[in-house]
């Protein structure tokens, strides 16, 4: 596979890291930029609204007309999108019948704090809503009545609901919001002393929990092979979110939370990964690898071909894992996602 576009997405990342608005002109001195995998990689990574904030929008002629279109309708979905998920946080605070208050989790919360300022270049697909269990089935009832439809997960249930040509999706966590590792009353009690208001009756929590929780839910996805097949594993989005966090908090607090959690190798796998890729050693930040090097997998355990650096900035992890496990490589096998099916078919 030709690697040339690598470079563009160094670019990217570095102003995801910086906000130097130079760097795109910078990089344009060294040659044409391979816009089309820029731009493949930005939305495979969820990073398409820095690259729009990057650029001037429709009037910038650096940028390829249909780039720019692309870029421009992705901000104008992300605004219609916000709208419709706020009028349902809205609409649940207000229900009578709802004893607790919801904290809102991950990007929804992120828009209001460390993208306060831009809002619309932090892209999120659905919200996470945490709940006491008490009110689990109130909420879901609620949202029946409102027109979405149900499934059922590790950590509570996954509401959607087509809207226009969008669709909804509202993740009600109840007790703790993890998937594995799973503690619900101590989690939600923690999470509920770190909540903090941000506006408009809404609550989020502290940026030190916040920071420790997008670690463990980077891990979920970073250590499952099946997430790889899928382009969900190392979604450099989740890791600019935990850089920009890391510039906020106490990292005292971030340890006594982690460890009151038992998180705490969540929190420094999470780091490890800021370091190698942002070259930025925080607080916490272990001196030593933690085995990113391989994937292991039910059928054995594979080393990738990368240094960790330019193995995030690259397209093709699915195919060479796919092709590194062979015959039992097919994506279909391990995670059909249209189905909702994340039970392997091959024997664990």
């Amino acid at each position: 596979m030709d690697t040339n576009y690598i470079r563009d997405c160094h670019m990217l990342l570095e102003y995801c890291k910086t906000s130097d608005s130079s760097l795109l002109d910078q990089r344009l001195q060294e040659g044409a930029i391979d816009w089309g995998n820029l731009l493949y990689f930005a939305d495979l990574n969820g990073l398409l609204g820095f690259l729009w904030k990057l650029t001037d929008g429709l009037e910038d002629s650096r940028v390829p007309w249909r780039v720019a279109v692309r870029l421009n309708e992705f901000i104008k979905k992300q605004e219609n999108r916000w709208r419709n998920y706020s009028e349902v946080i809205f609409n649940l605070l207000h229900d009578g019948a709802i004893k607790g208050q919801p904290i809102l989790l991950k990007g929804g919360a992120f828009k209001h704090t460390i993208y306060k300022e831009s809002p619309n270049i932090r892209g999120i697909g659905d919200i996470d809503l945490l709940f006491h269990s008490s009110d689990a089935q109130r909420v879901e009832q609620y949202l029946i009545e409102q027109g979405f439809w149900l499934r059922s997960g590790k950590n509570g249930s996954t509401a959607f609901k087509e809207l226009g040509n969008d669709r909804l999706v509202v993740d009600v966590h109840v007790g703790d919001p993890s998937k594995n590792d799973r503690n619900p009353y101590d989690t939600f009690m923690v999470f509920k002393d770190e909540a903090i208001p941000i506006g408009n009756g809404i609550l989020t929590i502290s940026h030190e929990l916040s920071l420790i929780y997008a670690c463990k839910h980077f891990c979920e996805h970073e250590e499952d092979f099946r997430k790889v097949f899928h382009q969900d594993d190392v979604r450099l989005f989740r890791l600019v979110d935990i850089f920009l966090l890391c510039r906020l908090v106490n990292f005292g607090k971030v340890k006594q939370l982690a460890s009151e959690l038992n998180w705490m190798n969540y929190l420094e796998r999470t780091l490890w990964y800021v370091k190698e890729i942002f070259g930025y050693n925080f607080e916490l930040t272990p001196g030593h690898e933690m085995g990113t090097e391989r994937m292991s997998t039910p059928i054995g355990s594979y080393t990738w071909p990368w240094a960790i650096r330019e193995r995030v900035l690259r397209l093709d992890r699915a195919e060479w894992l796919a092709s590194a496990m062979g015959d039992q490589g097919k994506r279909s096998d391990w995670y059909t996602s249209k189905e909702g099916n994340k039970n392997p078919t091959l024997p664990l």
